[in-house]
């Protein structure tokens, strides 16, 4: 997997790497509902290289999968390469975000 692999899926690789990392937005909800650490739900946001082989066990699974497994195993494998870059980014955002919240708070309640 590398950036070629991003040419090669196209656009519905990359929206879908885009996608993948705003689904830690529901962990991340939960996690702070049930008052855990949520920042851990966000970096489940991201795909993993795994992902990459299930268009081959669909296609082996049902023949009819032929035509598009290719393609699709490339727009997966695009997935997971930006959704691990954009995913750490994502995290930090958010920690940075936290982190300032908690340092205004505890500056007024010093003084």
């Amino acid at each position: 997997m590398d950036l070629r692999t991003i040419i090669k899926a196209g656009g519905p690789g990359i929206l879908l790497g885009v996608i993948a990392v705003f689904t830690g937005i529901g962990p991340y909800v939960l996690l702070k509902l049930f008052k855990e650490e949520p920042l851990v739900g966000l970096a489940t946001g991201s795909t993993a290289g795994n992902a990459v082989a299930t268009p081959s066990v669909v296609e082996s699974l049902d023949p009819t999968f032929a035509a598009v497994a290719a393609s699709a195993t490339a727009q997966v494998a695009a997935a997971c390469v930006i959704s691990a870059m954009i995913c750490p980014f994502v995290v930090s955002y958010v920690f940075k975000l936290r982190d300032n919240k908690i340092k205004k708070l505890s500056s007024k309640t010093v003084t």
